[in-house]
């Protein structure tokens, strides 16, 4: 479910660079290019970050965390106007895409029993196979009515929404779990 509201909220804001670009920055390829760029480092030094701390911080917290920084990149991300702000905002997002896949799958991988690794792999990509266009569509039709900064502004609602409840409900927990204690 976690992934699945991911794939549908925040993974579609990486097609919604060329709009940002152009149409709140005011810019033209280059910074397009700037911003998908910024999306790549900020993955990379999540990367680096996660590799050195994995073993220190549950799953749970590490996919709230970079849930949390997907938010506070996109609540800000969704009024700045300005490259040189959205760069390190888009950075963020970036540490949260990262940060999200890569736990996650690696996660289900981990408690899943080895007979069914597979199938429980592919559930997961059938939800981002399912979640990312369902977003697609729904995003691009609601950023070319309402414009792109209000959808910005709804994702980081969601998003923020959805760490929010994993946050009460305690919803990602079992992700700590040893996978002996089955």
């Amino acid at each position: 479910v976690a992934h699945f509201v991911f794939a549908t909220v925040a993974i579609p804001v990486t097609s919604l660079t060329p709009i940002i670009a152009v149409t709140v920055l005011h810019r033209g390829a280059g910074s397009y290019g700037l911003l998908a760029g910024a999306i790549g480092i900020g993955a990379i030094i999540g990367a680096l970050v996660m590799g050195t701390i994995d073993r220190r911080i549950p799953p749970s917290r590490l996919l709230l965390g970079g849930t949390i920084l997907g938010t506070i990149g996109l609540a800000f991300l969704a009024f700045t106007r300005h490259l040189a702000s959205a760069l390190p905002l888009l950075g963020l997002y970036g540490i949260a895409y990262l940060a999200f896949t890569s736990i996650n799958l690696s996660t289900i991988q981990r408690l899943s029993h080895p007979r069914i690794r597979g199938r429980m792999a592919s559930l997961w990509m059938m939800s981002y196979g399912i979640g990312l266009p369902t977003g697609l569509v729904v995003q691009g039709v609601l950023a070319d009515r309402w414009g792109v900064r209000t959808m910005l502004g709804i994702d980081a609602v969601l998003l923020g929404v959805a760490a929010a409840a994993a946050m009460i409900s305690r919803g990602l927990a079992p992700m700590d779990r040893d996978p002996a204690t089955f």
